[in-house]
């Protein structure tokens, strides 16, 4: 595995945690101040709600998000039920639109 993939595998929790994802690294010296990563935000998962605990992975050069649950009718504090997902979502940059899988 390159050292780009592996970096890029390392950061993909916190690139859907956050929404964020690198699309740039940059090897060699730094100076000071310089950030060796460029983010871009991500487009949000087609589910208006989103979902938590997805499964989460990278193959053949896509991020693909599958399962996970919500509360699509009312949040759990206003005894809402959650709903538990089998979709599979695929993104294959992050420029491109999510695709069912």
């Amino acid at each position: 595995m390159s050292e780009a993939r592996l970096l890029f595998c390392n950061l993909l929790i916190h690139t859907l945690v956050l929404g964020v994802a690198p699309t740039h690294v940059r090897g060699g010296e730094q100076k000071s101040g310089e950030s060796w990563l460029q983010w871009e935000t991500l487009p949000p998962v087609p589910d208006p709600r989103g979902v938590a605990a997805p499964f989460a992975g990278v193959t053949e050069n896509q991020l693909l998000v599958a399962g996970g649950a919500n509360f699509p009718e009312r949040p759990p504090w206003k005894n809402g039920k959650k709903v538990w997902y089998d979709r599979v979502w695929a993104l294959a940059s992050p420029k491109a639109s999510w695709q069912g899988v």
